[in-house]
């Protein structure tokens, strides 16, 4: 039987996430061909990253091999065929740098070597923003300090000579009207 080629870098040959699949035929039997090793080595691969399915599944469509979606709870729903796992991101990330250890180890070298002079730099910045801050604090205290003690005087001065006005022309108009300055004030016996 002759396997069609499938090459892994053009992705149109791939169904996309929104496609439902149709059932395919059941493969008729056809003469077998004997595999030719260039071919053989290419399958091999390609079954190994599942983009073929093995020899005993092969009516079924390829392109439901594997696929990834992400899970309600947090973390992702992996399918392989028809067995479904439900994993939390630890174990995606595990799964990641089992499958692709170059990479992981090139990440996990980076984020040693760069990551402790940039969290070096971040905590140099949070301290210089406090230390800044409380500089700004103390010197805008030196002008709004004397600011804030001449602006509460002037509050408490308007407040009590407004009152005193009122009162003085409380009384000044009692007067005017015609009462003794006594019974104006409120010292003395109405009569």
């Amino acid at each position: 039987m002759a396997i069609p080629e499938i090459d892994p870098m053009i992705p149109s040959q791939f169904a996309s996430a929104d496609a439902i699949p149709s059932p395919s035929p059941p493969l008729q039997p056809e003469e077998e061909e004997e595999p030719r090793n260039d071919t053989h080595a290419d399958n091999q691969a390609l079954k190994a990253h599942h983009i073929l399915k093995p020899e005993s599944n092969r009516s079924a469509s390829p392109h439901k091999v594997h696929h990834h979606a992400e899970h309600p709870a947090g973390g992702y729903t992996t399918t392989n065929g028809n067995t479904t796992t439900n994993g939390n991101m630890l174990n995606r990330i595990t799964q990641l740098t089992t499958q692709h250890p170059l990479l992981s180890t090139l990440l996990l070298a980076q984020l040693i070597c760069s990551g402790v002079p940039v969290a070096l730099f971040l905590g140099g910045v949070v301290v210089s923003a406090g230390v800044a801050a409380a500089i700004f604090a103390a010197l805008a205290m030196l002008v709004l300090g004397p600011v804030l003690v001449v602006t509460v005087v002037l509050g408490l001065g308007l407040w009590g000579w407004g009152w005193v006005l009122f009162w003085g022309g409380r009384i000044a108009m009692r007067v005017f009207r015609g009462e003794e300055l006594g019974v104006a004030l409120g010292v003395g016996v109405r009569g």
